[in-house]
């Protein structure tokens, strides 16, 4: 049996015996959706030694309309090491430098709607959450959240050394949505 879309386009869909529609489709990542399809997949990578405990080495404002969605995270530190991350903190950067994250599709010109910047002691912020903490190694390791960590407009997200004097490389990865 078949279903008219009611609409007049002459487009229709299948149903089996059991009324069950029938269906083709592809399953995937939806972040590899938007890099495909919207071309606003993204990276930051940083490579910095914060100069103390408790010192942020990477800020990001969303300074979309879209929602901004870290997924993932690659981490390697010269020795242990935590990373603290905060969601909600406020105030105005300063001390960093601006870091231009890389278009994830090399086929689009789209750049992030972000202020994204890096540093070994980023300040004037305060009073966000810890959202999570991950822990370094001399091994590069891959941080995932399945849930995506989710900032509106003019939100920000901002990574911390806990120990500091730590020689660290990061790639976050982000897509609008």
């Amino acid at each position: 049996m078949k279903i008219d879309d009611g609409g007049g386009s002459g487009v229709s869909a299948q149903v089996n015996t059991e009324g069950r529609l029938k269906t083709y489709s592809i399953i995937e990542p939806e972040s590899l959706h938007i890099n495909e399809e919207e071309k606003q997949a993204y990276s930051a990578v940083t490579s910095r030694t914060p100069s103390g405990a408790a010192d942020c080495f990477l800020y990001m404002k969303n300074n979309s309309d879209e929602n901004l969605i870290v997924y993932c995270m690659r981490l390697w530190t010269a020795s242990a090491e935590i990373v603290q991350i905060k969601l909600g903190d406020t105030g105005t950067a300063a001390s960093g430098n601006t870091l231009t994250p890389v278009n994830r599709n090399v086929g689009s010109g789209n750049l992030a709607s972000a202020t994204v910047e890096d540093g070994v002691d980023i300040t004037g912020l305060s009073g966000g959450s810890v959202v999570d903490e991950i822990f370094g190694s001399t091994t590069m390791n891959t941080y995932e959240w399945s849930s995506g960590l989710i900032l509106p407009k003019n939100r920000i997200i901002s990574f911390y050394a806990v120990t500091g004097g730590v020689a660290l490389k990061a790639t976050v990865a982000f897509y609008f949505h």
